[in-house]
């Protein structure tokens, strides 16, 4: 057990020699090093993940308590630098889809809309999912054809809408995939992929609520 008193530099390189020991012990099999650090980067980004599940909800209720159910009427931020709604699938008692789109407008990737998706099944929490993903101002097609959500390149806001916002692989693959969270596993799928965007999807959520709260209460 790591001294919680020592510097954190010494805590983070004895944890590096403990991972070391783990590898070694395991007769150095080609890839094994960096499964155990996926295996580690899923839980501790899993477990930051569950942290902001809190605000997604306090965000999406606010945002529909005041209506703002469509990019029409969204909320602007920052003088109009961006635009949060919230779009909600209708679904059964127990099944339930929640969504909260940012918009901005000063972004030059194309990939200017952030989908925070939260969804699963009431009586049965480990079902439950928080996924976040970026979306083009306009859909663009593959040149081949298979029929599913390979098709599609780059999905626009519209192609999440049209498939209830269950659209892609929902494991990394998708070029606008930010994260992937499941409660089922307590953790989030392949994060070293694209780690480097997960924490701006946390920090734009995060954002929207403390400017939601100046606004309302």
């Amino acid at each position: 057990m790591l001294n919680k008193n020592w510097p954190f530099k010494n805590m983070c390189e004895d944890l590096g020699d403990l991972l070391y020991c783990l590898y070694t012990k395991e007769e150095k099999r080609n890839g094994c090093g960096n499964l155990m650090l996926d295996w580690i980067k899923s839980r501790f980004w899993g477990r930051v993940i569950e942290d902001h599940i809190p605000i997604f909800n306090e965000a999406f209720n606010l945002l529909k308590r005041y209506e703002h159910d469509s990019y029409k009427n969204g909320i602007e931020f920052g003088d109009w630098d961006s635009t949060t709604w919230y779009e909600e699938v209708e679904g059964d008692d127990f099944q339930f889809t929640q969504v909260i789109l940012s918009k901005s407008h000063c972004s030059c990737n194309g990939d200017d809309t952030h989908i925070y998706i939260r969804s699963g099944c009431i009586p049965i929490p480990e079902c439950n999912k928080f996924l976040c993903r970026t979306a083009w101002d306009k859909q663009k097609k593959n040149r081949f054809s298979f029929g599913d959500h390979r098709d599609i390149e780059l999905p626009s806001v519209h192609t999440y809408r049209r498939h209830n916002f269950n659209f892609g692989y929902g494991d990394a693959r998708d070029k606008g995939h930010v994260f992937s969270y499941k409660g089922s596993i307590g953790g989030v799928d392949n994060p070293g992929w694209h780690e480097t965007k997960i924490p701006t999807g946390l920090q734009i959520l995060k954002y929207h609520l403390v400017n939601l709260k100046e606004r309302y209460e």
